[in-house]
């Protein structure tokens, strides 16, 4: 699926927004199961491509753009063979008023390219990118300023 608007909820659940006329809505309800698949530099333009383009009216927006899919391990949802890192997820619950989706996170995939020498997830490895709601644009996810849970602890009375 290609949602501009999601977010992390808990450790093992995720949450987009999407509109429910949406191909990408049919199949999860069919099949109980999505993946989130995210975009780098060098993918931008065909991920962009996939959130304007509907699946309704192009049949193989993959093949569209010379992209693949591979069927997940943990779940009946596609896998998209050419970005580098992926969540695969089990349809957990949805709020149709605001159109939040949300899923169990039951697999992440990442290649090579996207880890670390100490075999971790590394986003200045794997060139992500963002959507900016503000320019309309797509953002390469920036360099490391602090590190989390840490740096405001200066603030805290006694320490």
């Amino acid at each position: 699926m290609n949602a501009a608007w999601g977010c992390p909820i808990d450790t093992d659940l995720v949450g987009v927004c999407l509109s429910p006329d949406h191909k990408t809505n049919e199949n999860f309800h069919r099949t109980g199961a999505f993946t989130l698949s995210f975009a780098t530099a060098s993918t931008a333009a065909e991920a962009d491509f996939f959130g304007l383009a509907s699946g309704k009216e192009i049949k193989d927006k993959l093949g569209r753009v010379g992209f693949h899919a591979s069927p997940s391990s943990k779940a009946n949802a596609p896998v998209i063979e050419e970005f580098p890192f992926a969540m695969v997820c089990l349809l957990d619950h949805e709020d149709p008023e605001t159109g939040m989706v949300y899923g169990k996170i039951v697999e992440v995939l990442a290649e090579e390219s996207c880890l670390n020498a100490d075999g971790k997830f590394d986003l200045d490895l794997a060139q992500a990118v963002c959507y900016d709601s503000f320019s309309h644009s797509y953002r390469r996810i920036g360099e490391k300023v602090a590190p989390a849970f840490a740096s405001g602890k200066k603030f805290i009375q006694g320490e």
